[in-house]
């Protein structure tokens, strides 16, 4: 049970960030779209409750696309965005053997990023290859 409840947690924490994202930049009906059909649907639970390696990956996949997204689009990387790198890339990169493809646009965004972020998001990356 314990495995199980820390990646529904992990997926929760993923959801949460990329719905609060667009509740806060105005994309309210995108983000209750989000949060009722894909977040809280049954079949994601059921899906991330599993211990099934696509759930996980696919959540994390997601996530870590998001997080380099707007890393991108910002020119910067905060702690927040940082954290959920160091959190989903992992899960993304190393759960399915086709992970590897995420590597490409994390590798990618280290050419956006200027300064400290570019060092701390390389870090990232070097650590968990």
């Amino acid at each position: 049970e314990v495995p199980v409840a820390v990646l529904m947690l992990l997926c929760a924490v993923i959801f949460a960030r990329m719905l609060a994202w667009c509740w806060s930049a105005g994309l309210r009906k995108t983000c209750l779209a989000g949060l009722v059909f894909v977040a809280l649907a049954p079949h994601m639970t059921a899906f991330a409750g599993t211990l099934y390696p696509d759930a996980v990956f696919a959540v994390a996949a997601c996530g870590l696309l998001f997080e380099l997204w707007l890393a991108v689009r910002r020119r910067h990387m905060g702690g927040a965005s940082l954290a959920m790198v160091a959190l989903t890339l992992p899960f993304a990169v190393f759960t399915r053997p086709n992970g590897l493809v995420f590597l490409l646009p994390a590798l990618a965004a280290l050419a956006f990023v200027p300064g400290r972020a570019r060092w701390l998001l390389g870090a990232v990356i070097a650590l968990w290859c």
